[in-house]
């Protein structure tokens, strides 16, 4: 068993994965997972539904103060938000997607969203995320373009990865309605004249391992006697058929720390040899 390592022999690597799709288009699935779907406005009173907004249930929860929390948090504003398509408009509704952190683990997976919005009977958008690789260290963390499909020059929204959040401040033609409509927001496949639904929202959520990789040095004179009793006499030494020319076998590598405490353990897929004539190296990974 290796029981020494030095810092400069590990390795730290962080690796990005994909999390399983999820699909969403029905209150029921949003309810069961986390997600809700929503309309801000920096005026109104009112206040905001549950998911299934369908019951009429609202929560505490004032329409203008998750505007302002929205607009100071994610825009660094108060009253208003920048219109997503042009910035130099302020808009004073918003509608936002908001997956909870048990579903969402480390965030949105970058260019994995596909949210199809039904504005009424006069449009349908299937838009998407178009991550922005500029802004990954930035004060409001990785984020992405939300556009028009048939349209990616179409800006209708920012996704917030790291959040887990999509806002929809925006849009050109008929997509600018998301911005400018303030009838509901619920996720619903059905659609009544002027109302806004999302009727379905896919993602995948991002999960990120370390993975500490430890080069394992068993240098010639180092594990070159077994350790199991029956090779011993019974003071403790070796037994001299074994001692004149030992030669092992390394099936298994230990991690410990500082104070000797087994931390992990791996199996070798093939046992190595080991002799004073041989020295050997195993490398040894380990996700957290």
């Amino acid at each position: 068993m290796f029981t020494e390592f030095k810092p400069q022999d590990t390795i730290v690597n962080k690796l990005d994965i994909a999390n399983a799709q999820l699909t969403i288009s029905t209150t029921a699935q949003a309810n069961a997972s986390g997600i809700w779907a929503f309309i801000a406005n920096s005026t109104t009173s009112s206040y905001l539904y549950k998911p299934d907004n369908s019951s009429n249930s609202s929560t505490t929860v004032s329409s203008s103060a998750s505007f302002r929390h929205h607009a100071n948090y994610f825009f660094g504003t108060n009253t208003f938000i920048p219109d997503s398509y042009s910035p130099t408009l302020q808009r004073t509704t918003i509608r936002v997607i908001q997956v909870g952190r048990p579903v969402l683990d480390e965030g949105f997976y970058k260019n994995s969203i596909t949210a199809v919005i039904n504005i009424g009977s006069v449009a349908s958008i299937t838009a998407k995320d178009i991550a922005n690789r500029s802004s990954e260290g930035s004060p409001f963390g990785f984020t992405a373009s939300l556009v028009d499909g048939s349209n990616t020059g179409d800006k209708i929204g920012t996704v917030f990865y790291d959040h887990g959040v999509v806002v929809l401040h925006g849009g050109s033609g008929s997509s600018s309605a998301v911005t400018l409509s303030t009838s509901g927001f619920a996720i619903n496949s059905t659609v009544n004249a002027n109302e806004i639904r999302l009727a379905q929202f896919k993602f995948q959520s991002r999960n990120i391992l370390k993975r500490s990789i430890f080069f394992c040095r068993g240098f010639n004179y180092e594990y070159n006697y077994t350790t199991n009793p029956t090779s011993r006499n019974s003071d403790g030494t070796i037994l001299n058929s074994l001692s004149s020319n030992p030669t092992t076998f390394v099936t298994t590598v230990g991690l410990y720390n500082k104070d000797g405490v087994l931390l992990a353990i791996g199996k070798l897929s093939q046992a190595k040899k080991k002799s004073f004539s041989e020295e050997i190296i195993i490398k040894a990974s380990v996700d957290l």
